[in-house]
This record gives structure tokens, sequence and C-alpha cells, in this order.
């Protein structure tokens, strides 16, 4: 029984040990805001985690002053 339960607390030990790093992580949907920034000439014209709206706003940027 002791042989059981040591082995029991060396597994629980064991497993908190190399889940400790993974729920420690930064969750996925926390990114740097620069990489949903859309910049024209050096100008930052707006941000969206959604790719179809950075680039509806490129084409809304060029169509009104035009590049």
């Amino acid at each position: 029984m002791k042989s059981l339960s040591t082995k029991l607390v060396l597994s629980a030990l064991g497993f908190a040990l190399l889940a400790g790093p993974a729920v420690a992580q930064q969750p996925a949907d926390q990114y740097p805001a620069d990489q949903y920034k859309v910049v024209i000439r050096g100008q930052i014209v707006g941000a969206d985690p959604d790719a179809q709206i950075r680039t509806q706003l490129t084409r809304e940027w060029d169509s009104r002053y035009g590049e």
C-alpha cells in the first residue's frame, strides 16, 4: 500500500512540474497589438484583429487618399 501511495504522490508531483509551464504561458488570443495595425506610408490608419477588416481599412484609405 505504501508503494502505491508513493507512486501516486510522485506521479502527481511530476505532472504538476510538467504542466506548470504550459499553464503559465500567455493565451493565444493575446498577441502584440502591432500585429493588428494597418500602417500606410508610416501612418497608423487603424487596427483590428480580423484580417478582412484590415484589408477593408487599407482599401478605404487608398480610395480616399490615393496611392
